[in-house]
């Protein structure tokens, strides 16, 4: 019973200590009355503690009261109903220096003095990357100047070509055949002209008269091939994209798209099928 009495007056006790207006009563108290406290802590006998407290600090009752009582009160009251207040502004002015610093540590951070091992290995990796990008600049300018070299050079051999073909020249140019298909496809074409250029100058000339599309089997007559010869040279056309499909009612037809267009036109204003460079041989 008294191990229960005594644990239920310690954890009163602590209530009360920790109750935030005893902790503010007591520390005003303290600095109000601190001649009383002098005097206490002092070596003066018991008798002249009294007499000091009695007739010098607390000379009447009203003394008494205020000082011990009312302005710690007072205090006390004050502090726990303005500091809240007081405490957000103080809190929100912190955190603002706070977040003001951790700003300037960062933008420090990022600013730091880097050591001489890393000075090196950054210019190493920047020299590295300069050297590489001026080989590859380098190789890029010697297969543009390959190029231009290749295009002047059949450019020259196009004109000495042109040149050297006399007004006379049908003569000598090799012999046509006149091809006739299902559908009267009739092309003038050079009997030794390749498969690709074939099928490329019939659908030209069936273009300029007009037509939408070659039915396939008439395609591949007027162009004298094979049937089966004729479909390979026609896949392998259209997955080059010079000739592209549809299915009209006669059935599969084919028609030139714009770079087989180009390079047939390019063809036929050469008078030289065989020269082709754009349409492999067979």
């Amino acid at each position: 019973m008294l191990k229960d009495f005594a644990q239920t007056l310690t954890e009163a006790l602590r209530e009360r200590i920790a109750s935030p207006f005893l902790r503010v009563f007591s520390i005003a108290w303290i600095v109000i009355n601190y001649q009383t406290v002098l005097v206490i802590l002092s070596f003066e006998d018991i008798l002249n503690k009294l007499n000091l407290i009695r007739f010098l600090i607390y000379p009447t009752r009203m003394e008494l009261f205020t000082r011990t009582i009312l302005y710690p009160a007072l205090v006390s009251l004050l502090y726990i109903s303005l500091f809240p207040f007081l405490e957000k502004y103080v809190y929100r002015i912190w955190r603002y220096h706070q977040s003001k610093l951790v700003e300037e540590k960062q933008r420090h951070d990022k600013m730091r003095i880097l050591t001489e091992e890393e000075k090196t290995r950054h210019l190493q990796e920047v020299s590295t990357m300069i050297r590489r990008s001026q080989e590859e600049i380098a190789l890029r300018d010697l297969q543009i100047s390959a190029h231009i070299k290749r295009i002047e050079s059949l450019e020259d051999q196009l004109k000495k070509t042109t040149a050297a073909t006399p007004e006379g020249a049908g003569k000598d140019t090799p012999p046509t055949t006149k091809l006739e298909s299902p559908s009267a496809l009739n092309v003038s074409i050079p009997a030794t002209a390749p498969a690709f250029t074939r099928i490329l100058l019939v659908l030209r000339h069936q273009e300029n008269l007009g037509e939408d599309g070659v039915e396939e089997i008439a395609l591949i007559k007027a162009a004298e091939l094979k049937i089966s010869e004729g479909r390979i040279r026609l896949q392998e056309m259209e997955s080059r994209k010079l000739i592209g499909h549809h299915f009209p009612p006669k059935g599969k037809s084919y028609s030139l798209t714009h770079d087989g267009r180009v390079l047939a036109n390019q063809i036929a204003s050469r008078h030289d099928p065989d020269s082709s460079l754009a349409i492999p041989k067979d």
